[in-house]
C-alpha cells in the first residue's frame, strides 16, 4: 500500500478518489427522487429474506439510469442554465450574447 487514496479513472488523464465517488452515489441515492424507491426495495427483499448487498448493489445502477432517462434536454439546458447563472453571479462575469 502507497498511502494514496484509491481512484478510479474518468477519463485519460482525470481520476476521482473512491470516497469522493461513493460520497456522490450516497448523495444521489438519499435523494427524494430515488430514496423511497431503494426503501421500499429493500423492504421488498426483506420481507423475502432476500435481502443482501450483493443483491442490492446489482439494482442500484439501475435505479439511478432509470431517473436520468427521463431527464429531458429541456431539464438539463435549465440545469446548465442555472450552472451559469451561479458561475457568473460567483465570479462578477457578465452574461455574454
Amino acid at each position: 500500500m502507497t498511502g494514496m487514496p484509491e481512484t478510479r479513472r474518468i477519463t485519460e488523464g482525470d481520476e476521482i478518489p473512491v470516497a469522493v465517488l461513493r460520497d456522490l452515489l450516497f448523495g444521489v441515492l438519499r435523494h427524494d427522487a430515488l430514496h423511497d424507491a431503494l426503501i421500499e426495495r429493500m423492504d421488498f427483499h426483506a420481507r423475502r429474506e432476500q435481502l443482501d448487498p450483493e443483491g442490492l448493489s446489482a439494482a442500484l445502477p439501475e435505479m439511478v439510469g432509470d431517473v436520468l432517462a427521463v431527464a429531458t434536454r429541456d431539464d438539463w439546458l435549465a440545469v446548465a442554465e442555472a450552472f451559469v447563472e451561479g458561475f457568473r453571479d460567483a465570479t462578477g462575469e457578465e452574461a455574454g450574447p
